[in-house]
């Protein structure tokens, strides 16, 4: 059976599987995707690329 689906996030800049908020001294990228045992993100091709485009928008702000 599917996880259910997680309520969308709150930040600025944001995508189906990304989201990037501003804090004092830097950016906060929260990720739902696919993690390892230790933590590490498993991006798909298209997830990667979904990540790019949101970092894009986040640069030319």
């Amino acid at each position: 059976m599917a996880d259910p689906p997680l309520p969308p996030m709150a930040a600025p800049f944001q995508s189906p599987h990304f989201a990037i908020a501003r804090t004092e001294d830097g950016w906060i990228i929260e990720a739902r995707v696919t993690k390892d045992l230790t933590g590490d993100w498993l991006l798909s091709r298209h997830e990667l690329e979904e990540l790019h485009g949101l970092l894009e928008r986040v640069i030319a702000s």
